[in-house]
């Protein structure tokens, strides 16, 4: 198992079930932030999600 594997994190879109990317969001900032330093995307919803991540906006 590699100590740093390089990891994509992509959300989705899917209109008004975006708030389940918000609760993703958050649990990867609170319990696997280290997970957060590589590429991350996303399309519709999951893109503000993705930027809300990026920024460092309080979700």
């Amino acid at each position: 198992i590699q100590e740093n594997p390089e990891m994509n994190l992509s959300f989705a879109g899917c209109g008004f079930l975006g708030i389940y990317h918000v609760g993703v969001a958050v649990c990867f900032k609170k319990y696997a932030p280290h997970l957060l330093l590589d590429k991350i995307s996303g399309a519709s919803f999951g893109a503000i999600a993705a930027c809300c991540l990026l920024c460092d906006l309080p979700l």
